[in-house]
């Protein structure tokens, strides 16, 4: 029965995935954190877990959760090993935080 089960849970994270980009780009940083949070917890197969973990840390970024969007940078440096092209994204996002860090050094990640 699992198995038919499987596809399923991959398809709801992928619409959840599809939902927290769009949340992104309207910026309601909350809701995409919620939504980006509820995909990864699905367990999707790496390459959507990879871009969930970015977006998400994309959302803790924007809402001054430094430590959560370094957590997330952390898991998606995990997963990025095995997918290379994806890193792309996530050394803008690595620049981003950097620079965050410059301009407010109380922030900065360890």
């Amino acid at each position: 029965m699992s198995d038919h089960l499987e596809p399923l849970t991959s398809d709801l994270s992928q619409i959840l995935l599809h939902k927290a980009r769009l949340e992104a780009r309207a910026g309601d940083w909350p809701r995409c954190e919620d939504l980006a949070t509820r995909g990864i917890f699905r367990a999707p197969e790496p390459t959507c877990a990879l871009a969930l973990h970015l977006v998400r840390a994309q959302a803790r970024f924007e809402t001054g959760d430094f430590s959560g969007a370094s957590a997330d940078l952390d898991r998606a440096d995990d997963l990025r090993a095995v997918f290379p092209v994806a890193a792309i994204a996530a050394e803008v996002l690595e620049l981003r935080l950097r620079l965050q860090a410059h301009l407010a050094p109380e922030y900065a990640l360890a």
